[in-house]
């Protein structure tokens, strides 16, 4: 499976929201939602006194707009003296980002030309039934379903089994590093009880497309 170890994902939800700082690049496949500035403004120097405060604040408006990346521009801090204390507030400007994880994952591999890049996807077809996906009938994953997409990035190379399920229909196939596979897999209902699970082999115009759907 694609190793994670150091990899940024990108979430919508405040807790996993990806903040890249100042001298953080912005990712490849990004697209700027809103510019935001958020901090000490007169008349309201007591608002957001502490970075945390601001930075939570930032990334809630990240969720309202649907981004799931936020880019910190520039950090200004600012000394203030409320009678005898000395307080510091700051301020922000930053960019609030929609990452394409998964098209991130593809660009940032095909840098490795050891390794291919396999991309699942499946339309909605209806019911609850999934299946684990096997190369060379080993699990690279689990419970593929409806209405989803899956990466997988392998070291192999040459003549490799893709199969879709214990009892799904095998494909054989070459594959090489530094490659991309877009493969679209469907359970298949029969007519009197179970099912039938198969994997399709896309071109790579055809597989990109239908793989950005959703």
């Amino acid at each position: 499976m694609f190793n994670c170890t150091n990899k940024i994902h990108y979430r919508n939800n405040i807790e996993e929201i990806t903040v890249l700082n100042p001298n953080d690049s912005i990712p490849v496949n990004s697209k700027l939602i809103s510019e935001i500035k958020i901090g000490y403004f007169p008349p309201y120097l007591s608002l957001y006194k502490d970075y945390d405060s601001i930075l939570f604040k930032a990334k809630q408006k990240t969720v309202e707009m649907g981004g799931n990346a936020l880019k910190i521009v520039s950090h200004t801090p600012y000394q203030y003296n409320l009678g005898n204390k000395e307080i510091t507030l700051h301020k922000i400007k930053a960019e609030i980002l929609q990452v394409d994880e998964v098209n991130q994952i593809n660009k940032e591999v095909m840098a490795n030309t050891n390794k291919a890049v396999l991309n699942f996807y499946m339309f909605y077809q209806g019911g609850f039934i999934n299946e684990n996906i096997y190369l060379d009938d080993v699990i690279i994953v689990k419970k593929m379903k409806s209405k989803s997409k899956k990466v997988y990035v392998t070291n192999k190379s040459g003549k490799v089994k893709l199969q879709m399920g214990e009892k799904g229909l095998p494909i054989e196939i070459n594959i090489s590093g530094g490659k991309s596979y877009y493969f679209k897999c469907h359970i298949k209902p029969n007519n009197f009880m179970g099912h039938t699970s198969f994997i399709e082999l896309k071109d790579s115009i055809t597989g990109k497309k239908e793989f950005n759907f959703f």
